[in-house]
């Protein structure tokens, strides 16, 4: 590819071949990703405000771009193992889903829709410890999008047919897998067991839930007396829920709820702690920023949600302050492309921060000069 991700067109972008993407360096992969991500929400800017009630302006364009931005993200999950970033399966599913949604209504560029599916199909094949992801976004797919066939795979009726019944059958396993492994029933229980009381009762909601659907769909189907055996089991599995969250509400008082919402009760390793805890900082100030942006009728700044801190008052209560600061920057750094000495003058102004990692020496336009 000639052209940088940084000077590439939204169409450039659009029009990039799996193969263009594979061929990039982990680097400008991460650049072509954010740069797709960046040219989606500027595309759906309009729709989205106003809690989705303006105009919708994705065109065939957009659709290319969310196709190529799921690409881009696993490949840089799969190929290049990149887990910097939390929960990034979810850039896969948000844009996947979203292409065939649109793809449920009308036809979308060919051969394309297909395409997509074979890729997520070879994906979950190479990467085991994605297996269920994939899985779990196919039977979506199939799920809630049921005229996909009507409007596309017209030319291939029977291929998008196979496909439909495989993901349909991906509902029903006689095994369970974590990180691409099955896991036996016994070990799954035992495990279960270990789990805070209120986890527990969260995971005994989901399956009475999961029972009660499988109820009405085999009484819809005459199965009366199916329909009754499993109703009859998501009451028993409610009245254990109930109980649990009893036994919870005794035992939270006594638990470390930092550690337990950050998933990391069993870490020894105080500074892996720090960096799970800084993390979760930067995605979420991303996160809030990205919605601040989308609902926005004039231009939301890069800092904006610092604004009225102080940083020496933040480090006093936050001792690991300075590092989420440190986060911030080298993220807008990696996936805008900026350069964080740049970004580093920006920020301490603002917050009155007097740390320059970034740079060798401390430039004479410091926030002293810029109260001015």
């Amino acid at each position: 590819m000639d052209d940088a991700p940084s000077s590439m067109t939204s169409d450039d972008l659009a029009f990039l071949t799996a193969t263009d993407l594979e061929a990039l360096p982990l680097s400008e992969l991460k650049a072509c990703w954010a740069a797709m991500r960046n040219a989606c929400f500027d595309r759906d800017r309009e729709r989205t405000r106003w809690g989705g009630s303006g105009r919708d302006e994705r065109d065939g364009t957009y659709f290319h771009l969310c196709m190529k931005r799921a690409v881009a993200m696993l490949l840089l999950l799969g190929k290049h193992g990149w887990r910097d970033r939390p929960n990034a399966i979810s850039d896969v599913r948000v844009p996947v889903l979203e292409y065939f949604e649109r793809a449920n209504t009308c036809a979308l560029n060919g051969q394309e829709p297909r395409e997509l599916l074979e890729y997520l199909l070879a994906f979950k094949k190479q990467y085991h410890a994605f297996e269920y992801d994939i899985d779990q976004l196919l039977l979506k797919i199939v799920d809630d999008y049921p005229h996909i066939g009507q409007h596309n795979f017209t030319d291939c009726p029977d291929w998008w047919a196979y496909f439909r019944r495989f993901a349909k059958g991906l509902r029903h396993r006689s095994r369970v897998f974590v990180r691409g492994e099955s896991v036996e029933h016994y070990l799954l229980a035992d495990s279960m067991k270990d789990l805070y009381y209120d986890e527990l009762a969260e995971l005994l909601h989901c399956l009475a839930q999961g029972v009660e659907r499988d109820a009405e769909k085999d009484q819809a189907r005459g199965r009366s007396q199916l329909a009754s055996a499993l109703l009859e089991a998501q009451q028993h599995l409610q009245q254990a829920q109930k109980s649990l969250q009893t036994a919870w509400k005794l035992c939270a008082p006594h638990v470390d709820m930092a550690r337990k919402h950050g998933q990391l009760e069993h870490v020894f390793d105080e500074e892996e702690v720090k960096a799970a805890r800084v993390g979760q900082f930067v995605y979420s100030y991303q996160l809030t920023l990205r919605m601040h942006r989308e609902g926005s009728d004039i231009e939301v700044q890069r800092w904006s949600l610092l604004e009225g801190s102080n940083y020496h008052r933040e480090l006093v209560k936050d001792p690991d302050f300075e590092t989420k600061i440190y986060g911030l920057i080298a993220f807008f750094a990696d996936f805008e492309g900026e350069d964080a000495a740049v970004l580093e003058q920006e920020i301490n102004p603002l917050i009155e921060r007097d740390v320059w990692t970034f740079q060798h020496r401390v430039p004479s336009n410091t926030f002293e000069s810029k109260k001015v």
